[in-house]
């Protein structure tokens, strides 16, 4: 077996890009497994300049695909280690898949079967991976309800404000998906601009992205409230297809305007959504890969939500 780090500026990029899965965005290099001349294994290595701990700048490691084998494991941290040198970096987040536009964070705990578009990773990474001195960076957690409840009676008057005031509350427009997502591109930089680890998606970039998820949007769930035109707030949120068992929703992204006096939209939207499951039949919800401490732990407990699983960001500090 054969460790290889291959920067994306070698000749020997070219030679085996074809069979890796990455990101082209913050890219910088890959840590190769072979065996035999086949290709076994990997890490892609990003660096994205947005990313700091204490100021210190980072690398990321994503796209992991690793056998569960300690050994192996303490070779691929040797060679991170060995990038994270040379392009000056104090600190190693992983997984990150370049940006948290994309995959990240290890399962901790998920005791039942993933529903739609959960994170998932084998459940040997993060023991590898906390055995090789990795610490927790972030935490997260996905709570579910068997109790539906569209609490419509705790926003009912702040929505009577809203719309009077000149607010809509759009269902999402199935017709035109590129103009919806390209209206929200920008506000969505401008909500999450102050989450941990963010870094700013290009529009194009953003439409590509969210347009994969068309084939599963349920005007019903996805509501972009306006005033005079202006994206003000959105919530994402879809039925669990794999789910076989109940008619299960998933409530995904959550976000309003952060920098104007919009207090109420959060609980708003989701109400809405729920009013709609609830006529339609839902009896189970999900609100999914929330980061502890974060304002939507309260909403999801005010939803009677419980922890369903637990995800884990973690970190490796270099000495240098």
């Amino acid at each position: 077996m054969e460790i290889r780090i291959v920067y994306k500026s070698d000749p020997l990029w070219i030679a085996w890009k074809n069979q890796l899965r990455f990101e082209k965005e913050f890219l910088m290099a890959a840590i190769l497994v072979i065996e035999k001349n086949n290709l076994t294994g990997q890490a892609i290595v990003y660096q994205n300049p947005f990313h700091k701990i204490a100021e210190a700048s980072c690398i990321c490691l994503g796209n992991i695909s690793l056998k569960n084998d300690k050994h192996l494991f303490a070779k691929i941290h040797k060679a991170s280690v060995e990038i994270a040198l040379k392009l000056g970096a104090k600190q190693i987040i992983s997984p990150m898949d370049g940006s948290t536009w994309n995959n990240y964070r290890f399962v901790l705990y998920q005791p039942n079967a993933p529903f739609l578009l959960e994170t998932t990773s084998e459940p040997y990474y993060i023991e590898q991976y906390k055995g090789l001195g990795y610490k927790t960076l972030s935490s997260y957690f996905s709570q579910e309800t068997n109790v539906l409840t569209d609490r419509w009676e705790r926003c009912k008057s702040r929505y009577d404000y809203f719309i009077k005031a000149g607010m809509k509350f759009d269902l999402f427009n199935l017709s035109k998906p590129k103009e919806e997502f390209r209206s929200l591109a920008k506000f969505c930089n401008e909500a999450f601009r102050k989450n941990f680890l963010f870094s700013p998606i290009q529009e194009e970039a953003f439409i590509r992205k969210m347009m994969q998820v068309v084939p599963i949007l349920n005007p019903s769930y996805t509501i972009i409230s306006r005033m005079n035109g202006i994206v003000t707030g959105f919530i994402f949120a879809y039925q669990d297809l794999q789910n076989k068992e109940e008619k299960s929703l998933i409530i995904k992204t959550l976000a309003r305007d952060i920098d104007k006096p919009y207090g109420g939209l959060g609980a708003i939207l989701p109400a809405l959504v729920m009013k709609n499951a609830i006529r339609d039949g839902f009896t189970h919800c999900i609100h999914a890969l929330m980061i502890d401490h974060n304002g939507s732990t309260t909403l999801s407990s005010n939803f009677n939500g419980k922890i369903r699983s637990r995800y884990e960001l973690l970190y490796y500090t270099v000495d240098s």
